[in-house]
């Protein structure tokens, strides 16, 4: 019991920690706003972003994620959008809002809410938090995925840690259907030096199946502990 209390309170101290430490920067058959992107535009935009990439993700407006995980951590997520972005046309945006689970009943301080994006180019997809207090996730913005989508893909990004720049290096570890018939599972490590953590590494390891995104996150909590911190996806069941 003791140990359990004590691994709660060090969640809430790491998505403060988060906070603190790491810059944050209704059902339909189709994305909105597309119509006067494609009037604009030359081509759609599904045509000049990565068709593989896009594929990684759910389609249908109003898809909903359900994740849980260590400690009495969990959050939904549901895709309220897909569009162009009006920065650019070669960029097709996932516009998510969520919440992250609240154990207190409502008595813990803070905001709960999630706004998240990924954007996806050509050749890349890039998580992008606008809002996620609670959120346990350490980066606001962090390359999921690159091309080509194969074991041994890998590239460097630019972080900020504590006010420092530093290199984070990711690397796709597999992609490969993991049940019979199933789908392709692309399983990816991200690490980046950090203090604190086991030999001055952090590490984040995320799974990705394809049709519906990511199924799978964990991290390295400190170097005082032997384990990773880590939330699934489900399915929750219907009343």
């Amino acid at each position: 019991m003791k140990r359990r209390l004590m691994v709660l309170a060090l969640v809430a101290v790491l998505v403060a920690a988060a906070t603190a430490c790491f810059l944050l920067k209704p059902d339909e058959d189709g994305p909105k706003g597309q119509d006067e992107q494609r009037d604009s535009e030359p081509g759609r935009v599904e045509d000049r972003v990565s068709q593989q990439l896009v594929e990684v993700f759910p389609q249908k407006i109003g898809y909903e994620w359900f994740y849980s995980g260590f400690a009495e951590y969990g959050h939904r997520m549901r895709l309220d959008n897909i569009s162009g972005s009006t920065e650019s046309s070669e960029v097709l945006v996932y516009e998510i809002s969520g919440e992250v689970d609240d154990p207190s009943g409502g008595e813990a301080p803070g905001d709960f809410s999630l706004e998240m994006e990924y954007v996806i180019t050509k050749d890349t997809v890039t998580e992008k938090i606008i809002r996620g207090e609670k959120l346990i996730h350490v980066f606001s913005e962090l390359e999921l995925l690159k091309l080509p989508l194969q074991a041994g893909t890998k590239w460097q990004q630019k972080v900020e840690i504590n006010g420092k720049e530093q290199e984070l290096t990711a690397e796709i570890l597999s992609a490969e259907a993991e049940e019979e018939e199933g789908p392709v599972i692309y399983r990816v490590r991200y690490t980046v030096p950090m203090e604190g953590m086991p030999d001055g590494i952090y590490v984040e390891e995320r799974a990705f199946a394809e049709g519906t995104g990511l199924i799978h996150y964990a991290r390295t909590l400190g170097e005082e502990y032997d384990f990773m911190f880590e939330y699934f996806i489900f399915q929750p069941e219907n009343d």
